[in-house]
């Protein structure tokens, strides 16, 4: 296993890298194990490794990244119909043996199963509901060919061979917060098994990430979340894994309970090592972000740039003036009213019709650099493709942004001022209130 990934320029992941253990990253989900919108080229020009290494990685689900058609078996006949009809594939299988792409390898790069399965089961089943089942050999994971079987054998031979990742999750089965004690007992005890046989199966390289499922830890006296605490204790314990990712706690509506839940995760393992990765896999929201940045997690993964991009809006938070948030010397530019992500919805702003200036004033991204708002609202407007990926590489270069200002803060000790800097501009978004302040970071 470790041949192959010692071909890659990225070193595997670790609390102690370049970032040091106080380090915020960004795990970036990417779209059929690609990120989307760029261009090799554009990646290496908007995003060099040496610049985003310390603050980007990149997520890859083996649901969308190892999809693979099985081809039906020839059979003997010399109609030139039926023969066209052999290239059409009879299913569509998971494949161990998917490597990554060539431009993704310089970067750091995580593996899941998935990284939100009741989203996934909303997005492509035909009921549009919540449908995550699973058995004690595999589970079903919902892809845009269907739901398919992943076992545990093959995704962590495609996690580690295939896929070359620099870290692997252990395969989860998560429920929804609603699902019945049964579901939820079922999934814990699936979850727990899984993890003790990768573990067993794994070389302790330091490349393992122990899957602790977030909603079923509110139900304390279940012996299965004993189970689940104890069994990651003791791996963190005997080094056979090297971090923690919290799983499905983007899920969970109320935002008290969300904080609530997560530092209990993170108190049941506080006796794990001080460079243990903590790990969010996905987050629905900026709220989010600064909820588990508040929390200590190292790790946390979104796919926001992504979405906001095909909302047709603009990262616009300020994240460059926190320390001297108060300096009434600070310079302040114009208003521009966002919404409760600290977005600013390109598609609705008339005021964008003639103006030259860029999106943020001081932004160093390609898109502020080269073009101005009157170019990207008339891109939005004629629906052109080109609008999303300047808006794209805007929303992730502001948003590594923030991860630096969140690691800044964080050697500083100076979490709390930098918090309440994001509150503070997005706390009245439903009064339309106005953002002042936009600038570089």
């Amino acid at each position: 296993m470790a041949s192959k990934r010692d071909k890659c320029s990225a070193s595997s992941p670790s609390s102690n890298d370049d970032g040091g253990e106080k380090a915020v990253r960004l795990l970036l989900h990417t779209v059929d194990g690609a990120i989307p919108y760029l261009t090799p080229h554009l990646l290496e020009t908007c995003f060099p490794i040496e610049q985003v290494k310390d603050f980007l990685w990149i997520g890859i689900a083996v649901r969308d990244a190892c999809i693979s058609p099985v081809m039906a078996t020839p059979k003997k006949d010399t109609d030139e119909t039926k023969n066209k009809k052999k290239n059409k594939p009879s299913g569509y299988a998971f494949s161990p043996t998917t490597e990554p792409d060539a431009w993704l390898l310089p970067y750091t790069r995580v593996t899941v199963p998935t990284f939100d399965p009741c989203q996934d089961s909303i997005r492509h089943s035909h009921k549009n509901i919540v449908d995550v089942t699973a058995s004690n050999d595999h589970v079903m994971v919902w892809t845009e060919f269907g739901r398919q079987t992943l076992t545990r054998e093959a995704y962590d031979t495609a996690a580690a061979e295939g896929l070359q990742s620099h870290a692997s999750v252990t395969l989860f089965d998560a429920c929804t917060e609603d699902a019945k004690a049964k579901r939820k007992r079922a999934s814990l005890e699936r979850t727990n098994a899984w993890r003790e046989e990768t573990i067993k199966s794994h070389a302790s390289d330091g490349t393992l990430w122990a899957s602790c499922l977030v909603a079923a830890a509110k139900e304390d006296q279940d012996p299965g979340v004993t189970q689940q605490f104890e069994s990651i204790q003791n791996a963190l314990d005997n080094k056979s894994v090297n971090g923690v990712a919290f799983v499905n706690w983007q899920t969970i509506s109320d935002a008290s309970q969300r904080v609530s839940v997560l530092q209990q995760c993170i108190q049941r393992i506080k006796n794990a090592p001080t460079t243990t990765t903590l790990a969010v896999l996905s987050t629905n929201s900026l709220e989010q972000v600064m909820e588990c940045f508040q929390q200590g997690i190292n790790i946390i993964g979104t796919n926001l740039p992504i979405q906001w991009a095909k909302q047709k809006k603009a990262f616009v938070c300020d994240v460059g003036n926190w320390k001297n948030r108060k300096d009434p010397k600070r310079p302040k530019l114009e208003p521009s009213s966002v919404d409760a992500d600290g977005c600013f919805p390109v598609d609705s702003s008339e005021t964008w019709i003639r103006d030259a200036n860029p999106i943020l004033a001081g932004c160093s991204c390609l898109t502020c650099q080269q073009h101005c708002r009157a170019y990207l609202y008339h891109l939005v407007q004629t629906k052109e493709l080109l609008a999303e990926i300047l808006l794209f590489i805007h929303n992730l270069h502001h948003m590594i942004g923030l991860f630096r200002a969140c690691s800044q803060s964080r050697i500083s000790g100076s979490e709390e001022e930098l918090c309440r800097h994001i509150q503070d501009q997005i706390a009245n978004n439903n009064n339309n209130n106005e953002l002042q302040g936009l600038t570089k970071h």
